[in-house]
């Protein structure tokens, strides 16, 4: 396994591979040589960043999700408070859709991409699966997690019984 975290002296870009992924191309973390500045950027933005609202119905499974603009509502301002920019590019095939998501900081970056299966070649099964990598790939970089109410149901006490 390589370094995550490369050194100011290093001049080769990085990567951190994960086993048993569930996704192709899941878990390819690549950085710039040099990282300095957006690490202690992204630890001040992350320092400051809130869970991502579950405000959006999955009504194929009953339950609330935080979607792409809860996501972005909940960590874009302090990302771009610190100086880093987002940037999201897909791509697709017959049988995939790949998304790369950078966060930059003047020349340092990191980057990761995320790639899921199509079953259908359609626009709508294209643009429902960018949204999703995008989602996901976003709050992996960014840190960001959406709110536990599932947690917290479980968590309150029973109602006494009369």
């Amino acid at each position: 396994m390589e370094h995550l975290l490369t050194s100011p002296q290093s001049q080769a870009v990085e990567s951190l591979d994960f086993p048993g992924n569930i996704y192709q191309g899941l878990g390819a973390l690549k950085t710039s040589a040099r990282c300095t500045k957006i690490y202690k950027a992204m630890l001040a933005a992350q320092k400051k960043i809130q869970f991502a609202k579950k405000d959006s119905d999955n009504p194929h499974f009953k339950s609330k999700y935080a979607d792409l603009g809860s996501l972005f509502n909940a960590c874009k301002a302090h990302l771009n408070d610190e100086g880093i920019l987002i940037v999201q590019a897909p791509r697709s095939d017959a049988q995939s859709v790949t998304v790369t998501t950078v966060l930059m900081l003047e020349e340092e970056w990191i980057s990761c991409e995320l790639t899921a299966p199509l079953e259908r070649h359609t626009a709508q099964s294209v643009g429902s699966a960018i949204t999703y990598l995008r989602r996901y790939s976003l709050g992996c970089l960014a840190g960001v997690v959406s709110d536990d109410d599932d947690g917290n149901a479980a968590t309150e006490a029973a109602p006494k019984a009369t």
